[in-house]
């Protein structure tokens, strides 16, 4: 597992924090099956699925580093997330068309085209390109926000957080698997 330090500036701390986030969601899905991948909380309305939750984070990392702080039109974004994603909302949570082993290349691609992007930012308060963080096919907000890279990160983490909380129920049902 990542180590994140006690002390030191506020950007690597954070880029830490996201890292550590990222491993802890990678190891809930890696060594299932396919159909574990897809299976759902028994007894539960809830369609969340550990693959369904990586495709979502797959497409939130590329949203927010690309479109949002790069400024990158949605259509210009790499696949699938330019022809997919502003055509089936449900797309992201939707593993039946895939494998695992291409859910978490999806993920990783991912999480490296963020990083890339966050990587090339020496300024943590640069505010991204786009006001706003509407998804393809939302009308845009008049009074959107811009969004420094700090409140970006801060808002994946946040993001990462919830979602572990998912997995852990998700991944304990599964095959009985507890902790990061």
């Amino acid at each position: 597992m990542p180590v994140i330090s006690g002390t030191g500036r506020e950007q690597p701390m954070l880029r830490e924090y996201l890292t550590y986030q990222r491993v802890v969601v990678r190891r809930k899905a890696e060594g299932l099956s396919d159909g574990q991948l897809r299976a759902r909380l028994s007894g539960h309305p809830s369609a969340l699925t550990v693959g369904g939750i990586l495709k979502h984070l797959s497409w939130v990392e590329v949203k927010w580093a690309e479109a949002v702080f790069r400024g990158i039109p949605y259509e210009l974004i790499q696949e699938p997330w330019a022809s997919r994603r502003g055509t089936d909302a449900e797309w992201e949570w939707d593993t039946r068309g895939e494998s695992g082993e291409q859910v978490l290349a999806l993920y990783d691609r991912a999480t490296r085209v963020a990083d890339d992007v966050y990587d090339s930012v020496l300024d943590f308060d640069r505010v991204g390109v786009r006001a706003g963080s509407e998804d393809p096919g939302q009308t845009p907000d008049a009074d959107a926000p811009s969004y420094a890279l700090r409140w970006i990160l801060l808002h994946l983490i946040q993001e990462y957080s919830r979602h572990a909380g998912h997995l852990d129920l998700l991944r304990e049902q599964i095959d009985g698997s507890t902790g990061d």
